[in-house]
This record gives C-alpha cells, sequence and structure tokens, in this order.
C-alpha cells in the first residue's frame, strides 16, 4: 500500500496562477456556481415541553437540566 504523493506547493501554486490566462471578460463574478436561495422557514413561536417532561426519561438530571459526563 502506498500512500498518494502529495503535489508540492509549487505545482499546486503554479495550477492556480494559471486561472488568470483565462478571458473573463462578461463574467458576472459569483460565490456560487448554482444559483442559491434560502429555504429555511419563518421561525415561529410554539408551545415546548415542560422541563420536567423532558428531563423524565434522561439517564442523569438534575432539576434543571441534563447530566453528562465532563468532555474537557
Amino acid at each position: 500500500d502506498r500512500a498518494p504523493r502529495a503535489a508540492p506547493l509549487g505545482e499546486i501554486l503554479a495550477y492556480v496562477e494559471r486561472g488568470g490566462e483565462l478571458d473573463t471578460t462578461g463574467v458576472p463574478a459569483t460565490t456560487h456556481a448554482l444559483e442559491v436561495e434560502n429555504v429555511f422557514r419563518d421561525d415561529e413561536v410554539v408551545p415546548s415541553l415542560e422541563r420536567q417532561q423532558a428531563l423524565a426519561n434522561a439517564p442523569a438530571a438534575n432539576h434543571e437540566a441534563f447530566l453528562v459526563p465532563r468532555v474537557i
């Protein structure tokens, strides 16, 4: 098993620099290749679970929150 050869940085930069040779006259500047539109819905305030109901099946909880192992 041979690991793929990483291209030296100079080769990568030379390849990117070739983009400057292209005639982009009349090509509008873009940030995405495709048209992007927001697909999120508007926020709506809705009723939620009571705290005790949300904590009822937790493996570990105090009267306010879920208790989880320390990560740091």
